[in-house]
């Protein structure tokens, strides 16, 4: 265990540092991000889906996007669906840097990646789902849950 968690720090350092190497702004550290590629992804997104995906508290989220909103990188508009409900969308400014950093993520992660074969790159991520699958499952879903009590 001790080995996996060490190595995801070292990934995400690693990923720091080439991002300030490349000149990303500090705006896109590594949550920030994760709250932008869940938005890119869906296309709009409620604040309480989107703490559920990123598995953290509701307040959480809320703290991120702020800091998001202020730097112009996320805006708030009414659901049509529900007008009690707020939907977040990336800005148009938003979206070129995210474009940019996810293009060069995917280049950060084929250099960290590069000393498996390609088989054994397969063989890991079916293992990891395969963990994922396991009894950490009910772990995860179990505080999802939790969290949307909050």
């Amino acid at each position: 265990m001790f080995e996996l968690m060490n190595l995801s720090k070292s990934i995400r350092r690693f990923m720091g540092q080439r991002f300030v190497e490349h000149d990303f702004p500090p705006a896109l550290s590594g949550p920030r991000m994760g709250v932008l590629f869940q938005v890119r992804k869906s296309g709009g997104l409620r604040m309480g889906d989107l703490a559920e995906r990123l598995g953290v508290a509701p307040r959480t989220v809320t703290d991120l996007v702020d800091g998001l909103e202020r730097d112009g990188l996320l805006l708030r508009r009414p659901d049509p669906a529900d007008r009690r409900a707020t939907l977040l969308d990336l800005t148009p400014r938003a979206q070129v840097d995210f474009d940019r950093a996810h293009a060069t993520s995917k280049v950060f992660l084929q250099e960290v990646f590069s000393p498996l074969q390609p088989a054994e790159r397969r063989q890991f991520m079916r293992l990891l789902a395969k963990l994922r699958k396991g009894p950490i499952a009910q772990t995860a879903s179990a505080y999802a849950s939790d969290l949307c009590r909050d």
